[in-house]
């Protein structure tokens, strides 16, 4: 018993050996606390993104698909199609809720994607090295300013990203999304897509986001401006999309 318990535990210094370091070699390599926001000290002297920020006139998802985009024939050809199927009440193929049956439930557009949600609530939260940016849908960004590059990533929802501030101004430099995430319901951005940001407060209460996004469904990068508006008496609350949701009959779904 004691010879199995000592096998054991060597077992696990060994994984504890081995994980370790994979686990903190991001946050070890290639930090420097004198970056902009690099230190708790360095963090006041930063823009304050406190409160949080509301579309101003965002895309309502009636007009997801009156939009003009530089897209490809392949691409424009699908957004036709998404078109006139959601104008005439058809199903579509997206893993979002646009339409009864339509969909997945709890599934997210995706970053950048859901950048362009009517619904979307951003709050920011600085820490030595990094800003996190929660969503309404408590979807997170880890957004790191400690001076390390992309890491070899896999594909996620909000991808890999990378950031310096520029002056009062973040900027975000985010590829490995996946390349399902849908740009509208249902059109799909496409592998190896990159995005980059620039987060800046054009006065007080407004935040101004310039996005210039790269894909395969686009002929030329896509430039666009967001533009949120400040709460500082507002909080995103504990969201959870299963709870009281319902299916088509009015069912609760758990």
């Amino acid at each position: 018993m004691i010879a199995c318990t000592l096998k054991l535990a060597a077992i696990a210094a060994v994984a504890v050996a081995i994980s370790a370091p994979l686990a903190t070699r991001a946050f070890a390599e290639n930090a420097d606390p004198t970056l902009p926001g690099g230190s708790w000290q360095l963090i006041k002297q930063l823009p304050d993104f406190s409160g949080v920020w509301e579309p101003i006139n965002p895309i309502k998802q009636a007009d997801n698909y009156r939009q003009k985009f530089p897209l490809t024939a392949k691409a424009a050809a699908e957004y036709s199609d998404l078109a006139k199927k959601i104008a005439a009440h058809q199903k579509i193929d997206s893993r979002t809720i646009t339409l009864p049956g339509a969909g997945i439930p709890c599934q997210p557009r995706g970053f950048p994607g859901g950048m362009f949600d009517d619904k979307a609530l951003l709050e920011f939260e600085f820490t030595p090295g990094r800003v996190t940016i929660n969503d309404t849908a408590g979807w997170v960004r880890w957004v790191y300013t400690d001076g390390r590059k992309h890491l070899d990533f896999s594909e996620s929802f909000q991808g890999d990203s990378i950031a310096h501030w520029d002056g009062k101004a973040l900027v975000v430099d985010s590829d490995y999304m996946d390349a399902n995430n849908e740009l509208v319901p249902g059109l799909k951005i496409g592998p190896e897509a990159h995005v980059v940001e620039r987060y800046s407060l054009t006065d007080a209460n407004t935040m101004t986001v310039d996005m210039t996004i790269e894909a395969p469904i686009f002929s030329t990068p896509y430039k666009t401006t967001l533009k949120f508006r400040r709460h500082a008496d507002w909080q995103i609350n504990e969201y959870d999309c299963y709870f009281n949701n319902r299916d088509t009959n009015h069912k609760i779904v758990r």
